[in-house]
């Protein structure tokens, strides 16, 4: 997580810890909470497909506009992956 001025960047990564490639359709959806309540909540495309090797890795943003303070968990999945991340908006 990262503080842009009235913006919040948030980077996440995926990374193949398989020994087969995976190929992924379609992007990822993401859940933002705030206090443990959802306050947005949508996609991020990626392109049609994706192909990870083994130890390859996919790493993207979102960028969420004016957070009122308070405490909050980022949630984002991916081809059945969910990656969370908590952070306090100041």
């Amino acid at each position: 997580m990262e503080n842009l001025g009235t913006d919040t960047k948030i980077t996440y990564t995926f990374k193949n810890q398989s020994e087969k490639k995976v190929t992924v359709i379609g992007g990822a959806s993401y859940k933002l909470l705030k206090d443990n309540k959802a306050v947005d909540k949508g996609g991020v495309p990626i392109k049609d497909y994706l192909d990870l090797e083994p130890g390859q890795d996919y790493t993207d943003i979102k960028i969420f506009s004016i957070l009122e303070p308070g405490s909050y968990t980022i949630n984002v999945d991916w081809n059945n992956t969910i990656v969370s991340a908590e952070f306090v908006q100041n």
